[in-house]
């Protein structure tokens, strides 16, 4: 039985890291896990005629990405982003404006694309752009498969209520962090500051067959609808594993293939998300999000991985200055 083929857009960039550039952009870094783990997988984005532009290309060659669906453009340069770590290793990202990825053009090859795949993945940043915002909107709308994947993704002065709004009500599965669970608490008027029911609350307010909320080291979370002949829906709690940081670029969009990846093989929430954290976890223990990981290391570290501590108060986010 053949397995589901999916299309992503959104954003193909460089991170400037303080180590040196590093090929990223979430929708970019999901695509090349997601197909690493057997979904076949296409990729929609766009670079510049430039010297970055080629770069991208040879490295999504090298790592065995479908790059037929990146156009490019001489108009507009290839993505960059400017990555600072503070003393714990969290990013903070300088977005250039004006690139190529914001001016993604409608073609016909994506034209037959979309309608070949089963699922359909984007985020919030790729937006921004009234080309690129445009082109999705027609993909969406010509999009005739079950599942569209909403990675939330929110950047500062990169997204708007209506963006966000439009994003979730075209999906069925959407993942955010806890901070932006906290966003989108605000703009749906969810009351409370548990996660569990915040995401339950998001879930209804959207009609989401599934709603994921990560916590970076802290673990994971998982929510969907009851099952048919099931009095409610049951949430899936998961702690993170113990790891060594190196770069936690990255960690969350493994996690989003992971997790993708294990609902098309019939895992359970619990059990999917576990895998997620497992992939995360050790994308974070290397420099760059694309570094291989292999099968054997994410079985290893699920069978005898130490796992974090993850209570009430874990579950909880301060609401107090939004």
């Amino acid at each position: 039985m053949s397995r589901p083929l999916a299309l992503v857009f959104g954003e193909a960039l460089w991170d400037l890291l303080p180590s040196g550039p590093v090929l990223g952009g979430a929708p970019l870094n999901f695509a090349y896990r997601l197909g690493s783990l057997g979904v076949p997988t296409r990729f929609v984005s766009q670079v510049g005629t430039d010297d970055l532009g080629e770069q991208t290309l040879a490295r999504m060659r090298s790592l065995g990405m479908d790059i037929s669906l990146v156009s490019r453009t001489d108009a507009l340069p290839t993505a960059t982003v400017i990555v600072e770590l503070d003393e714990e290793r969290n990013p903070s990202y300088t977005i250039v404006e004006d690139v190529a990825y914001d001016a993604v053009p409608w073609t016909e090859a994506l034209a037959s694309a979309v309608a070949e795949s089963d699922i359909l993945c984007f985020g919030t940043l790729a937006q921004r752009g009234p080309r690129s915002r445009a082109t999705l909107r027609r993909l969406v709308s010509a999009f005739a498969g079950t599942t569209v994947l909403v990675d939330i993704n929110l950047r500062p002065r990169c997204y708007t209520e209506e963006t966000v709004r439009w994003s979730m009500e075209h999906g069925t599965v959407a993942k955010l962090n806890d901070e932006e669970l906290g966003v989108l608490a605000d703009i749906y008027s969810l009351r409370g500051d548990d996660l569990v029911g915040l995401a339950e609350q998001l879930r209804l307010a959207v009609e989401l067959d599934t709603v994921v909320v990560t916590m970076g080291g802290k673990g994971a979370l998982a929510i969907s609808g009851p099952q048919p002949g099931t009095g409610g829906s049951e949430p899936a709690i998961v702690p993170g594993f113990v790891v060594e940081v190196d770069d936690p670029c990255g960690a969350g969009d493994a996690f989003a293939g992971a997790f993708m990846a294990s609902v098309i093989d019939g895992l359970s929430l619990e059990a999917a998300i576990t895998r997620a954290n497992a992939l995360g976890a050790l994308v974070a223990t290397q420099p760059g999000a694309t570094q291989t990981v292999t099968q054997e290391q994410m079985i290893r570290l699920m069978a005898d991985g130490r796992r974090t501590e993850l209570g009430a108060r874990e579950l909880k986010i301060d609401r107090r200055d939004r």
